[in-house]
């Protein structure tokens, strides 16, 4: 599998169209996006974030600024009726970017 790769500290969507079993767009009464990533102590720490609806299906913005470069997990989960999309990615960043003194 071939991640995508961001650059620590943009600020990072997640669209997604939720799909019933057969493949289906189906439109749920709400959703949100869990992220696991390495904050700022070198720990493993999972958020919720609530998603809005758009045209198109549903989104979420995180600001990667709290996180240390490493791989980020999310899974987007929706209610009524119950879906789930998962994936990961690669956070990157250099010395310059890390905002302390090494």
């Amino acid at each position: 599998m071939i991640l995508k790769t961001y650059t620590r500290g943009n600020v990072i969507e997640f669209p997604v169209t939720f799909l019933d079993a057969n493949g289906v767009e189906v439109d749920p009464d709400s959703a949100i996006v869990k992220l696991n990533f390495l904050n700022s102590e070198n720990a493993r720490e999972t958020v919720e974030i609530n998603m809005q609806s758009s045209t198109g299906g549903w989104s979420a913005e995180w600001d990667s600024s709290v996180a240390l470069p490493a791989r980020v997990y999310w899974s987007a989960i929706s209610t009524s009726p119950a879906s789930a999309e998962d994936g990961a990615f690669e956070l990157e960043a250099n010395l310059a970017n890390l905002g302390r003194v090494e």
